[in-house]
């Protein structure tokens, strides 16, 4: 290494021929780096067969080389002083004050801990200076003392610190004394620091090793830090921000060369990485917004922050080319750059703007609902409207279609946000929202505002969006014009114009707007249609029923009354309770009534009925309904009377033993269910009035209107009355079944019913007047079925023989068998003999 050098020089390090490795740390510090690669290469064969932990190894070198390549690197930021300016004359006069006493050099140097900060001395201004006057006069006055003591102890007769015997190009120097090289260490500083290039020299003698590139990424973190704002959007004054990118991209692409070489895929992309930051970094420096670097790694979260923080100092081109090289969704930039435009009154500008922020979709093509954006939009213009003087309006009105009028109207927008100030400072805010707190229809918007919300919404706007504003602005007509022209949804139709209407009292101006388009309703037919089917799956009665009555839907009408005659009913007292509703259905069909004879008598008569919509009206069925719904009438009143006398109507229906495998549809049943419930009212009123004739009218009516058998409804209200033991009224019943002339076989009926009557009177071995009940059967053969049901068998036997039914006197002496009368049998035998021998 020595032959390397020059002769002269080498004379001034024979000091150090024993630590070659402070020689070469030594040529490092002075940046003589072409002696130093010759030195490196003289002797690095013999480097090969040192051990690691030799200081000249080349694990050893590698290190050295790394730790000046840092210091190559050094930053000295300069902190303001925190001294404040009565603290710093304390200082200066305390200074002046120590001056004249004398300064006694300590010793033992102080440690660096224990040094002061060179921005907390005071009295040396802006002077460099790198020793304060008292050792510099202390040191001038001992030199001659130093020198004597250095020959004393044979030491070579140069100094180390001697300006005499310094080389000028060796401004650092090492010995062999481990303490002066630890000083002289701490104090080194290369003077051109921080410089890329004599970093990247000094690593050039790097082994080829991956602690290299890696040794260069670390330092291009740590130079990063230097870039982060020293408070909440203030960055560092003292640091040249393009300078240091532009040494950490060196400093990355000199660390991707290297990992390249080594074929570290890993470290490539490392690398990329960090160049496409440096990249940003470089993008916020050059537009001056360097206080807005993140401190922390540039994830998709911080960047995603970066983005909005420059969303939200309106740097909007550059927060669109951040979205842009970090992949982020710059919609929200354009949103909050068109927004801000809006507010402004640049609108065409932000028509632009927005443009990039709505998916492109055919005309044919309708979204389910409005975008969000799209809903601030539209706020955004009807605040503006609410607040905006209508001169301006106008101003806006007249210059809109002038050439080169767009910068005019933007003067009129920001005169027009400057002209509230005066009020502002008297506490006197502007409306941005109006007066009235209307949930569905609000005041009118000014009309250049409102075809600027119309021009959103027609692009971009849902179906539901652009009618539920219309509604808003109580626009009607132009809500149902978009639903012809737009073929809308029937859904929509129903939710977003059908029920706020509703809801707010307007389905009379629905109604006559529909009209205004279309008198005969067409045009809404299958809306009118889906809104009666969802406003009866959805068991909003009362609002179909006013549905119908308005599309002059007689039958459907009637059918709702019925509803709400039967809703809620737990017997006939409440059903009498509800007989409104079933006075109303009466009157609709005396409506529908009216309407068919109108039609019928007057061939040119144009019906007020909606075609297509109300059910068809028939006379004859009309008739029908008509005579159900007054006999219905009847009826309920007929039974409330009964529940007025403390009679259980309803707890009969079990007993009457009809049939019961059938469910009924109603708990209470009259005479709008099925048969089955008709049946059970014809018994009913039969069985709890006062009298069966007090109810007979009614049954017969009952049983001609929906055509029973009257021989089931006699032969259930009889086994009732039979059941009770209510002898008088089963005898009334027969007689009012034989009185009356429209029932045929009447007697033939009242026979069956008799004879039934009795066998279940004698099952139940009832002992009452029965023989009574036999008189009344008109037939023989039935009377004596009479007979022997009651076991009345001799008045049976008398019966048979009188009448000659021998058969009948076969079934009496059987039955006289089985009972044990002997007498009745002994009689039986002889007229049987009898009738044998002749």
């Amino acid at each position: 290494m020595m032959t390397v050098l020059k002769t002269s020089e080498q004379q001034q390090h024979w000091d150090l021929m024993w630590k070659p490795h402070l020689l070469l740390e030594q040529y490092i510090m002075n940046t003589r780096l072409e002696v130093l690669e010759r030195m490196v290469l003289e002797v690095k064969p013999l480097l090969l067969d040192l051990p690691p932990d030799s200081p000249l190894s080349i694990n050893s070198i590698d290190s050295m080389l790394r730790t000046y390549a840092g210091k190559a690197l050094d930053f000295r930021v300069i902190q303001k002083s925190t001294f404040p300016f009565e603290e710093k004359l304390c200082v200066s006069l305390s200074v002046a004050s120590q001056q004249s006493q004398e300064f006694i050099i300590p010793s033992i140097a102080p440690s660096k801990q224990d040094w002061v900060p060179n921005e907390s001395v005071v009295g040396y201004g802006s002077v460099p200076v790198r020793v304060c006057d008292n050792c510099y006069q202390h040191l001038q006055t001992n030199e001659d003392v130093y020198m004597n003591q250095r020959m004393d102890e044979n030491l070579p007769p140069f100094s180390m610190n001697s300006d005499e015997s310094l080389n000028p190009d060796l401004l650092w120097k090492l010995t062999a004394d481990e303490t002066h090289n630890a000083t002289v260490r701490e104090e080194f500083s290369f003077e051109y620091a921080p410089s890329v290039s004599l970093c990247l020299a000094i690593l050039k003698l790097h082994s080829e090793h991956v602690a290299h590139p890696r040794f260069l990424l670390d330092a291009c973190d740590r130079m990063l830090q230097l870039l982060q704002p020293v408070g909440p959007g203030t960055a560092n004054p003292e640091v040249d921000y393009s300078l240091v990118i532009r040494m950490v991209r060196s400093l990355a692409i000199a660390a991707k060369v290297r990992h390249a070489r080594a074929g570290h895929i890993s470290g490539v992309e490392q690398c990329d990485q960090l160049l496409s930051q440096i990249d940003l970094f470089n993008m916020l420096v050059q537009n001056r917004c360097s206080a807005l670097i993140p401190a922390e790694f540039l994830n998709a979260h911080a960047l995603r922050r970066l983005r909005d923080c420059l969303v939200e100092e309106e740097q909007w081109l550059l927060a669109r080319d951040v979205s842009l090289k970090a992949g982020l969704d710059s919609n929200i930039v354009w949103a909050a750059w068109g927004k801000a435009l809006l507010k402004t009154g640049h609108w065409d500008e932000a028509w632009n703007k927005f443009i990039h922020c709505f998916n492109k979709r055919p005309d044919t093509v309708q979204p389910s609902q409005n975008p969000l954006l799209l809903n601030e939009i539209i706020q955004i213009l009807e605040e503006s409207s609410y607040i905006t003087d209508v001169k301006f309006v106008e101003k806006i009105e007249e210059r809109k279609n002038k050439r080169n009028s767009m910068q005019s109207i933007q003067a009129e927008s920001v005169i027009q946000g400057l002209a509230s100030l005066k009020e502002i400072c008297q506490g006197m805010y502007p409306q941005a929202t109006p007066l009235v707190n209307a949930v569905v229809i609000g005041p009118k918007m000014n009309h250049v505002f409102y075809n600027e919300c119309c021009r959103y919404l027609t692009a971009y706007g849902s179906n539901a969006g652009i009618i539920s504003f219309y509604l808003h602005h109580d626009d009607l007509n132009a809500a149902l014009k978009h639903v012809i022209t737009k073929e809308v949804d029937k859904e929509i139709f129903f939710d977003v114009l059908y029920i706020p209407c509703l809801r707010e009292g307007l389905i009379t101006d629905l109604y006559q707007a529909l009209s205004s388009f279309d008198a005969s309703f067409k045009l809404w037919e299958k809306y009118f249609d889906f809104v009666c089917k969802k406003l009866e799956k959805e068991c909003m009665w009362n609002v179909l029923y006013q549905l119908q009555l308005y599309l002059k839907d007689y039958m459907r009408a009637t059918m709702s009354c019925i509803k709400f005659y039967r809703m809620g009913a737990r017997n006939y007292t409440d059903l009498y309770l509800n007989l409104k509703h079933l006075k109303s259905a009466g009157q609709h069909l005396n409506d529908g009534l009216a309407a068919v004879r109108r039609r019928n008598s007057n061939s040119g008569y144009r019906s007020d009925v909606v075609p297509n919509l109300a059910m068809p009206l028939n006379e004859r069925k009309l008739r029908h309904y008509l005579k159900m719904v007054e006999l219905q009438e009847t009826v309920s009143l007929f039974l409330y009377e009964c529940e007025k006398e403390q009679l259980k109507v309803l707890q009969l229906l079990p007993e009457l033993q009809l049939d019961s495998s059938k469910q009924l549809p109603h708990k209470v049943p009259t005479l709008l269910g099925d048969i089955l419930e008709c049946m059970q009212i014809a018994v009913l009123v039969l069985i709890c009035g006062k009298s069966v004739a007090e109810g007979y009218h009614i049954s017969t009516r009952i049983i001609d209107c929906f055509k029973l058998k009257s021989s089931d409804v006699f032969m259930t209200a009889a086994r009732k009355l039979a059941h009770d033991r209510r002898y008088p009224d089963i005898k009334q019943l027969v007689e009012c079944i034989r009185n009356s002339s429209d029932i045929s076989n009447a007697d033939c009926l009242t026979d069956d019913i008799l004879v039934n009557c009795l066998k279940l009177l004698a099952n139940k071995k009832e002992s009452g007047d029965l023989e009574s009940l036999v008189k009344l059967i008109n037939a023989t053969d039935k009377r004596i079925e009479g007979y022997i049901n009651c076991q009345l068998l001799k008045a049976a036997y008398l019966l048979a023989v009188k009448s000659k039914r021998i058969a009948d006197v076969e079934k009496i002496l059987q039955e006289a068998r089985r009972l044990g009368q002997t007498q009745v049998e002994r009689l039986c035998l002889q007229r049987l003999e009898q009738k044998e021998q002749s």
